[in-house]
């Protein structure tokens, strides 16, 4: 490698997402010299994201507080919370009626209930109640979640109330209990039947979905997580991917080589040599780079989109009722209501959620089934979920404000066995070459609390390893 200066680091980073910065923090508030390189538009949220470890809580906790005691505060990064609120879904009416609650995933805890009753008319809500009376046959034993439903309250419970919101989350209809809802099979085995399992759970189900972002918005705690590393004297550098085209195609921005137990790295006109190399992996990385880390990739991706919209139909004038009821002398803190349907598309079922905004705007967040990440990316991949996208839309009586910009993210994990297996491929692949550290939100199952407790954790015992801690 040749240049005017080559920067000798203990760590350069690469990626402009919360764990990225997170490993980067860490490494730099013992003292190690660190570079970040920033390749374009990072992955951050829109919304709050679950966390139910307290991961994220625990680290915009640590933003928020001064360096040192009478420091300044940062109150843009403070946590805060926001429970799940009301969502309405096709009934069996034929209007729109909100999930009953309490609930888990659509399973009632009373499905006698006059709010279930609207999605289980005549032979279905008598078949959901038997689940009050039915032996328990199979404890703990039954562990897809939709043959648990099937099983204790029936076919019409899963396909009008928890396929719906199964399939928002997974991309799929039925994943094991484990992963939906950790805890509801021991629930039940205590409780006799699933209505008094998901009565006991509902509280732990709502700590569970409740969602954390920072009082700023992510795009102020970004700007705060920067100011924290420059005062750690970490270099921060905007990669120029549009200076690395090959044949038209935008390239990554940077170059890496590995040699003897450290990497090097060039970035423009500037270079460095260091000694471990962190990488959140939905970089586009060099092809070297990406080839070793190839065995990390995601099984399995699914498209998103968040767009305005404006539109008629039932979707529409359903939200617009919630919002009118939310707006009474006399409705609760929690009337307005998000609604959800589901479209069926050449390649598979979407997930449509219409969300009205507080300036009186809707919003449209879709997310399409999980394929698998070479269908996904395959040279057709990105321009035909943009094109099925539009075709939900306008299913959905919806018309977009603004030009889709459809992303591909890692499907979440649907059972046990597929979330160990990846996990085992990361702690293989960290073991092979403890200089590299893939981190990244697209490594469990687009997590992002999972994935900056990992990134956490791992950016800790590096940091042992570059300062000579022994374990």
């Amino acid at each position: 490698m040749t240049a005017e200066r080559i920067a000798s680091l203990d760590a350069c980073v690469v990626g402009d997402s919360l764990p990225a910065f997170a490993a980067a923090l860490e490494l730099a508030e013992v003292g190690l010299r660190v570079r970040v390189l920033l390749p374009g538009a990072g992955v951050w949220p829109e919304t709050g994201e679950p966390d139910p470890d307290h991961a994220l809580t625990a680290l915009l906790d640590r933003i928020a507080a001064p360096i040192s005691g009478g420091g300044p505060a940062v109150p843009a990064a403070l946590p805060t919370a926001e429970a799940p609120g009301r969502v309405l879904m096709a009934d069996a009416r034929g209007g729109w009626s909100p999930v009953p609650q309490p609930s888990v995933f659509g399973i009632p805890a009373v499905p006698a209930s006059s709010e279930s009753l609207a999605f289980l008319r005549g032979g279905a809500a008598v078949r959901a109640y038997l689940d009050r009376v039915k032996p328990l046959l199979t404890i703990g034993k039954t562990h897809e979640l939709g043959r648990l439903v099937h099983l204790r309250m029936g076919e019409a419970v899963f396909d009008r109330l928890v396929a719906p919101l199964v399939r928002e989350r997974f991309g799929v209809a039925d994943v094991e209990v484990a992963v939906a809802a950790p805890g509801l099979n021991e629930a039940l085995t205590l409780a006799g039947s699933l209505s008094g399992a998901v009565l006991a759970y509902s509280e732990r189900h709502v700590a569970r979905e409740t969602r954390v972002a920072p009082a700023g918005g992510w795009p102020a705690l970004r700007a705060a997580l920067m100011d924290r590393l420059a005062l750690y004297g970490v270099e921060l550098f905007e990669l120029d991917a549009a200076a690395d085209l090959v044949d038209g195609i935008t390239g990554t921005g940077f170059e890496v080589e590995t040699g003897q137990g450290s990497w090097a790295v060039r970035h423009g006109d500037e270079a460095c040599e260091a000694q471990a190399l962190v990488v959140d992996t939905s970089v586009r990385l060099p092809v070297a780079l990406a080839e070793a880390l190839a065995v990390l990739r995601p099984t399995n991706r699914r498209a998103r989109t968040v767009v305005p919209v404006t539109g008629t139909g039932a979707q529409v004038e359903a939200v617009a009722a919630a919002s009118a009821d939310a707006h009474a002398a006399d409705a609760p803190a929690d009337a307005l209501a998000d609604a959800l349907s589901t479209v069926e598309a050449s390649g598979g079922a979407w997930s449509v959620r219409l969300v009205r905004e507080h300036d009186g705007g809707m919003v449209a967040r879709l997310a399409g089934p999980a394929v698998t990440s070479e269908d996904a990316e395959c040279a057709t991949g990105a321009a035909s979920a943009a094109g099925e996208a539009r075709t939900v839309l306008e299913a959905a009586g919806l018309t977009a404000l603004s030009p889709l910009r459809v992303e591909w993210r890692a499907a979440p994990y649907v059972s046990l066995a597929e979330r160990d297996a990846a996990r085992a491929r990361l702690v293989g692949e960290r073991e092979a070459d403890p200089s590299l550290l893939a981190v990244g939100r697209e490594l469990h199952g687009d997590d992002l609390a999972v994935a900056v407790a990992d990134a956490t954790a791992s950016a800790t015992a590096l940091r042992r390893r570059l300062t000579g801690i022994s374990d």
